[in-house]
């Protein structure tokens, strides 16, 4: 038999003077509510309902530094056995317990990053060369703007409440030994994937299922 443990630790992504989006305030009252009317809430005639949400900037007013919510400390467990059941029986398995590095990619530095894209046509040019960004180039606003950032762009985050995804495998084989120099072998080899990185993109805007109509 062996057996044997390790320990890792993982911090999630941080910037060194905190220019990141660390999650999204889905419950506080968004400042475009002055601008906006309240509409009717669709659950309640009766009742309206305000525009909530917004950007969480990295260190402030309280919000963690680093993105997702990692486990401090990721045990992984190993252990396996063979077992000599006779002459020429031979049993084994085992366990482990497998963490996996994050995806990252750097995709919540809304307000730190900007692009201006250039308006062109493809068969007749109609943007100058002297002055292409007649408009402006939109400007990079940092933080200064807070719950306002990126109100009428796409914005995207890593999940606050993201942890490490982790991988069970756990294998099990039975061998015999057979006349004529063969070996027959069964085995059963298993593995269990748990909060696993793909894709990850969740539409936080999408309808609620309580709002849209049923047709049957």
């Amino acid at each position: 038999m062996n057996y044997g443990v390790r320990f890792e630790h993982e911090t999630g992504l941080s910037e060194a003077d905190n220019k990141l989006v660390v999650g999204f305030d889905r419950t506080t009252a968004s400042p475009l509510n002055v601008t906006i009317p309240a509409g009717i809430d669709p659950l309640n005639s009766t009742a309206t309902r305000q525009v909530v949400g917004g950007l969480i900037y990295a260190g402030q007013n309280g919000a963690n530094t680093t993105t997702g919510n990692p486990p401090a400390v990721k045990v992984s467990l190993r252990v396996g056995f063979a077992f000599s059941v006779s002459e020429k029986t031979v049993v084994r398995g085992g366990y482990g317990l497998f963490w996996a590095p994050w995806a990252y990619g750097a995709n919540n530095s809304v307000g730190y990053s900007a692009t201006t894209n250039l308006q062109q046509d493809t068969t007749i040019p109609i943007t100058s060369i002297q002055n292409p960004f007649a408009s402006g180039i939109i400007p990079v606003s940092g933080n200064s703007l807070g719950m306002l950032s990126g109100v009428s762009s796409t914005i995207s985050f890593v999940d606050p409440t993201k942890t490490a995804p982790r991988v069970q495998q756990y294998p099990f084989d039975v061998q015999r030994e057979l006349r004529g120099n063969l070996n027959l072998t069964v085995a059963y080899i298993g593995s269990t994937g748990s909060r696993l990185t793909v894709n990850g993109n969740v539409n936080i805007n999408q309808l609620d299922p309580n709002t849209c109509g049923r047709s049957w």
